[in-house]
């Protein structure tokens, strides 16, 4: 197989819950499924109005000599009454509510003790507690502070695993990590020692193990490639991304690359529905791999990207991709091409490479300040709130966030 080629799959869409008699079990199984078939032949991307399935909610984040963000920022979390950001390189953390209105904000960063020595790498909201964990970048630490910045606890993790970005909460006495020991790494012995159980629960008070996932990897994935000629070694981390997980409310959805299906699992029951199954499976393909990244998951629509896992350093140029959906009303998969509503505005472009916790059916966009006060003062707005906003608003204030609620 080459790049030029897409790999066939089959997707099977699992309808029957499958319990786990113990989340550290070895073994998932499932039963009764419908197969739904895809290639590469996909019709015209079917256009899709959002107008009619979604409510906007438009939230200007407030600016004060304390709340002003970078241009890099990350939004982490959003629920009901808020909303928390993050300057990443400078370790700072800012609390907002849901309206935008600021709430308080503290540093996280020094060299002191109770301080995160490098930048933060991830992060996670305890409601219950109301705590934040902030990763110490790869120092393999995890910092607890509370809301006022006042630092709680330091939990040192095993030298066994490894956290990157992806952290999130679990439950009452357990947060989940996603472990990348002997991922991302040129050496093939190194990355075949890769943890076959990535998904492992730690202790909120020491940082212990305490369970993991019964999510089985045979052959860790990487999209970080590698190549050495003579004393020049290059690295780049291609497409897709492969986020691990993402967190809706109380759902996890288990999406890693090297996994053969793809998980919805539940907080509240410990219940896990095999959502699709990928076929051929990793292990009867071909170098390179054809691999699937979802990208978006609610109610109606799961947005997907399929790539050939590979990158030409010779014409640096990664694999080919595209992208689809899987339509949950019409039970079909197909391209789509999304509009949101003509807010006379673009919408800016957001990396987006941390792991945001949002509510089920939320997808967020943002706007600049920059680009809302241009379209302003040509008179293209055609929104009344943004508008309002627009005419007190200065040239270096913080963003507005676009909140896309899918309506079910």
């Amino acid at each position: 197989m080459n790049t030029e080629k897409h790999i066939h799959l089959l997707f099977v869409f699992l309808s029957v819950t499958t319990l786990f008699s113990c989340i550290t079990t070895d073994k998932v199984t499932r039963t009764n499924y419908n197969q739904i078939v895809l290639d590469e032949k996909y019709t015209e991307p079917v256009n899709i109005l959002l107008d009619d399935l979604v409510t906007y909610e438009i939230i200007p984040l407030e600016t004060t000599e304390k709340s002003l963000l970078d241009k890099d920022y990350e939004v982490q979390h959003i629920d009901s009454s808020l909303i928390i950001i993050t300057n990443d390189r400078r370790g700072e953390v800012f609390f907002f509510n849901r309206d935008g209105k600021f709430k308080n904000s503290f540093v996280c960063k020094g060299g002191g003790p109770g301080e995160i020595h490098n930048r933060i790498y991830g992060c996670f909201w305890d409601a219950q507690n109301k705590e934040i964990y902030i990763n110490d970048g790869f120092a393999n630490r995890i910092l607890v502070f509370n809301v006022q910045g006042k630092h709680m606890r330091t939990l040192s993790i095993e030298e066994e695993f490894f956290i990157g970005r992806h952290i999130t909460d679990f439950d009452k006495n357990s947060f989940l990590i996603y472990d990348e020991k002997n991922m991302d790494t040129s050496d093939k012995y190194m990355m075949a020692q890769a943890n076959p159980y990535p998904y492992v629960l730690l202790s909120k008070a020491d940082g212990k193990k305490t369970g993991q996932l019964p999510f089985f990897i045979f052959k860790r994935l990487s999209s970080t490639f590698y190549r050495t000629i003579g004393s020049h070694f290059e690295m780049v981390s291609s497409s897709p991304a492969g986020i691990p997980f993402k967190k809706f409310g109380n759902e996890l959805i288990i999406c890693d690359l090297g996994l053969d299906d793809i998980y919805k699992f539940s907080l509240k029951t410990n219940t896990a529905i095999s959502l699709f199954s990928k076929v051929p499976k990793l292990q009867n393909q071909e170098f390179p791999k054809t691999v699937v990244e979802l990208l978006d998951y609610n109610d109606k629509y799961v947005t997907f990207k399929r790539s050939v896992n590979y990158y030409d350093f010779d014409n640096k140029v990664p694999g080919e991709s595209d992208m689809f959906v899987y339509d949950q009303q019409k039970k079909s998969f197909y391209r789509a091409k999304f509009s949101h509503k003509d807010l006379g505005v673009r919408y800016a472009y957001m990396s987006r490479l941390n792991n945001p916790v949002l509510p089920k059916n939320m997808e967020y966009d943002v706007i600049t300040a920059e680009d809302l006060l241009e379209s302003y003062q040509k008179g293209e707005l055609k929104d009344s709130k943004l508008k309002e906003i627009a005419s007190t608003m200065k040239e270096d204030d913080n963003d507005i966030l676009v909140l896309t609620l899918y309506n079910y």
